[in-house]
């Protein structure tokens, strides 16, 4: 069997395995139908331009992700911004049918040179640590603030304390971390490429990951306000928060990933809401449009990719 039959067999199992996946979870639960027909009395013309504004951050999100690993490659193979781009979007396609999206760096290194593939992939990690930092930070913050407003911590201020200086040394630590991460070089010859990155570039690639967090935490908020959740944005900022970092620290197996969105986003924005099916079509939508739908358009440059060197390289 030939290589290019061989890759044309992945190419369509990783397609339709990123299908399957999308329409279980569309159409294989039931609590979906509920969600699917509160979308459908929504999206009314006169919500369409409201639904809009999240459709183009998409784009805008997405945008920021390629920028910051065309920043993050430089150091091994430099690619344009739509090669970038072109790998980030195969990357969902091929992440979503896994447990927490771990199939997502093998999108985006096969866009490279064979022999950059390799080196590629803890630069791959770099650009997630830098996610993964900012979403922790914020996180932790906005538990320090919803400790004494939601619990009986307001009653217990020595415990509080102990949490809040907890929680701001786990932050400083996890910020030094970041910005010594060259160090892990000394544990695998792979990793030596991490002590080209400067302290100006890691600030540069965290800046990214904080304005991507900023765009999805506003897609949230606007589409809660389009399914009727009508809540202070202080309030919503802290919930907001909070949601995304119980999603990120919570273990999932891609089966269960959208319910795990939804029963997060009900524990703390329903505090603020008694419209629970609002909240939950609020977080539904967010999936749709921020993975679902790149992952569809992801299938296109799927079947771009070279899985095998051609004797042409």
């Amino acid at each position: 069997m030939s290589n290019k039959v061989i890759s044309l067999f992945i190419k369509s199992t990783i397609a339709g395995l990123s299908l399957w996946y999308i329409y279980e979870k569309i159409t294989g639960q039931g609590d979906h139908t509920t969600i699917i027909r509160e979308l459908k009395t929504t999206f009314t013309d006169s919500t369409s331009l409201k639904l809009l504004l999240p459709l183009v951050l998409m784009f805008l999100n997405w945008s920021l992700e390629a920028l910051k690993w065309k920043m993050i490659m430089e150091q091994v193979e430099p690619i344009t911004f739509t090669k970038a781009l072109k790998a980030i979007i195969t990357g969902v396609t091929m992440s979503i049918f896994t447990p927490n999206r771990v199939g997502e760096f093998s999108g985006r290194i096969f866009f490279l040179k064979q022999e950059n593939r390799k080196i590629a992939i803890p630069l791959t990690f770099l650009g997630n640590a830098s996610q993964l930092l900012v979403t922790l930070v914020a996180g932790t913050l906005a538990l320090i603030v919803y400790l004494p407003v939601y619990t009986s911590l307001n009653s217990q201020p020595s415990i509080y304390y102990l949490i809040f200086l907890l929680v701001i040394l786990v932050n400083i630590a996890l910020i030094l971390a970041y910005f010594n991460v060259s160090f892990l070089s000394r544990f695998w010859k792979y990793l030596e490429i991490l002590n080209h990155y400067s302290f100006r570039q890691l600030s540069k690639i965290v800046s990214l990951s904080l304005f991507r967090y900023v765009i999805f935490s506003l897609q949230f908020y606007l589409l809660l306000q389009l399914f009727g959740i009508n809540i202070n944005p202080s309030r919503a900022i802290i919930m907001i928060a909070l949601t995304f970092f119980s999603i990120t620290v919570i273990p999932t197996i891609t089966l269960t990933e959208p319910g795990v969105r939804g029963s997060a986003a009900l524990t703390f924005i329903g505090l603020l809401s008694a419209n629970t099916i609002g909240i939950v079509a609020a977080t539904f939508s967010l999936w749709l449009i921020n993975i679902v739908f790149p992952a569809i358009l992801g299938i296109v440059f799927l079947f771009q990719l070279k899985f095998f060197k051609s004797a042409n390289d």
